[in-house]
């Protein structure tokens, strides 16, 4: 029986407010996607499967553009065609979602991944494709089905993400736009296409250019969904399909709406996209009130790519590493390590380049020595069940697996919340922990932490642990530096006595990391490994994370990040220390 056949919508109350959650009945298979217990969740939008998918190739934007005379240079390098599209799309999920249409579109990235990603798509929904006949004729077409009801105008964001994130005001009209159209059912479109729009003999729904978010928002939240959000800047166009089909409200910044919009939502909730702010003024911002951010600001295709995934009857899971360590038998005297690959919790990374690319999961040394990967692996099975299959089936025997459920703070989570209401927000955040650990066979769980030994901290590694029977331990990263936890070890005895250890990285992989204890590049992180293994330091158990975004020097002069820079540091430690997989560490 698939699982949305099993599906008993219960509500279950958090704080002030109450979540619709599911309960899956009956399901005792230790590969379905069903329920750990009653109070299972399935926290992400539901798409419903369609009967066709029309595929539409990104290179028609630029070429719109051109013959229109416009900068095809903005909204995420694709300009506001690729605004308009993703507006598109989302009607078009709303539409299948109420049973009105039976048809998805998919934008075509021009890359390996987003090949893989609509072939196994398609082959999953047993769904045949259609060539899109051009945007603007789709948009015609989908006008006369009823799909689209007019079009709602804004005013084109005319500064980039560099000069938003210095501060400079800027123009947030496509995101009260965005806000508008999945209420109004109307297509997104600035003020150049306009006359484009009347031409198809669309009606003007709404003018977002005449009212602020903040008021759009305090007349029409009843109609909005605000157990998502979309946090995006008005410079990029992804993430608006997601934001129209399911009716969400739409931010970008950490200003006073950002504050309400956050307030409004029940705690639990996910705040989809990427803020421009300070990392950590943004994370604290959204952790306050018990939600998660899912980095997905360049996330193309993820209404569509979520389209049957509730509908799976079970999953594969992912194996348990080999236990023999690198370059010799597990009694020998070496001190044992691990090699930590950081921004896991970046589910844009997974849908575009991460899969394919031969600095990470594509590099042909992954799987010649350990390496843990933090992966979004929840998201991945409730919004893109087929990027999940592809990690399961080309896992190697040397990947160790750890849950990355989004990215908040836990020392912070609930904080804007009563006792009571943060304790509860945290016990929510442990049975998705659960879940996803049941689901997929991953036993541990990693985050970034904003003070990772404060009271606050060891309150919510108690409340996770207590609400994860299935978790067996947690590897914890301080904000900054990465390294911070100096490698320190700390337990928790949870409700039903297990000792729950919360590891802390000892070491980090980084370019540019003066005046840093225990971080350093290929050439300065290995002598420091080094004379800790000779001055009898607390190596043994310790772990490296590898900052994914760091070039770094190799041996042969070239600059890479990712799998290259870490088979160099273990290339060089070889002989002092023996690399191990996280769950025999």
């Amino acid at each position: 029986m698939p699982i949305k056949d099993r599906f008993r919508l219960l509500k279950v109350c958090i704080g002030r407010a109450c979540l619709l959650v599911s309960f899956l009945a009956g399901c005792t298979a230790s590969n379905s996607l069903a329920a750990v217990n009653e109070d299972e969740e399935w926290w992400w939008p539901v798409q419903k499967e369609p009967a066709t998918l029309t595929v539409m190739s990104s290179g028609e934007f630029a070429q719109l553009a051109q013959a229109e005379g416009r900068s095809s240079a903005l909204q995420g390098g694709r300009g506001p065609h690729h605004t308009l599209a993703q507006s598109v799309a989302g009607l078009a999920a709303q539409a299948v979602n109420r049973g009105a249409f039976d048809e998805l579109l998919w934008i075509e990235q021009g890359s390996a991944a987003s090949a893989e990603w609509l072939r196994r798509l398609t082959d999953r929904l047993d769904v045949p494709t259609r060539e899109s006949p051009g945007l603007w004729e789709l948009v015609d077409e989908y006008h006369q089905a009823g799909v689209i009801e007019g079009y709602v105008v804004y005013r084109l964001e005319p500064l980039s993400r560099g000069d938003r994130g210095k501060g400079v005001d800027g123009d947030q009209s496509v995101n009260t736009a965005t806000m508008l159209a999945g209420i109004h059912r109307g297509i997104l479109v600035d003020e150049e296409m306009e006359a484009k729009a009347r031409e198809l003999g669309l009606e003007k729904l709404a003018d977002a250019r005449a009212v602020t978010s903040a008021k759009m928002f305090e007349e029409s939240k009843d109609q909005m969904d605000k157990r998502w959000a979309l946090v995006q800047s008005p410079c990029m166009s992804f993430g608006r399909d997601q934001a129209i089909a399911h009716r969400m409200p739409v931010t970008f910044g950490t200003g006073e709406f950002t504050e309400t919009v956050y307030a409004s939502m029940p705690p639990g909730a996910l705040v989809i996209g990427w803020n421009n702010a300070n990392e950590d003024e943004s994370v604290i911002q959204l952790s306050r009130y018990g939600h998660t951010l899912i980095p997905s600001d360049w996330s193309p295709n993820m209404a569509t790519l979520a389209a049957g995934a509730a509908s799976r009857n079970s999953i594969e899971r992912f194996s348990r590493p080999a236990e023999k360590p690198s370059g010799g038998e597990s009694d020998d005297e070496r001190p044992g390590m691990g090699l930590f690959m950081s921004d896991g919790d970046n589910l844009q990374w997974l849908l575009t380049n991460f899969t394919h690319s031969d600095s990470f999961w594509a590099n042909p040394r992954r799987g010649e020595f350990p390496m843990a990967w933090g992966l979004p692996i929840a998201d991945l099975i409730q919004n893109a069940p087929d990027v999940y299959d592809f990690l399961v089936e080309t896992q190697t025997e040397q990947d160790s697996i750890l849950v990355h459920l989004g990215y908040y703070y836990p020392d912070v989570f609930g904080s804007a919340l009563s006792p009571a209401e943060r304790e509860r927000s945290l016990r929510l955040l442990g049975a998705r922990v659960e879940s996803t650990l049941r689901s997929s066979g991953a036993e541990f769980l990693t985050f970034l932490v904003h003070d990772l030994d404060s009271d606050e901290a060891m309150e919510a590694y108690q409340i996770i642990a207590d609400s994860s029977p299935s978790l067996k331990r947690m590897f914890a990263i301080q904000y900054h530096p990465y390294e911070g936890g100096a490698g320190r070890t700390y337990e928790v005895t949870a409700a039903d006595g297990r000792e729950v250890a919360i590891s802390t990285a000892r070491y980090a992989l980084w370019a540019d990391t003066s005046g840093r204890e225990r971080a350093g590049d290929l050439e300065t992180l290995p002598k420091i490994i080094e004379q800790d293994v000779l001055s009898g330091g607390p190596v043994n158990g310790s772990w490296v994370v590898l900052h994914a975004w760091s070039r770094l020097v190799s041996g042969d002069g070239g600059h890479y990040n990712g799998m290259t820079p870490a088979f160099d540091l273990f290339h060089a430690l070889e002989d002092q220390v023996k690399f191990m997989s996280f769950e025999h560490l």
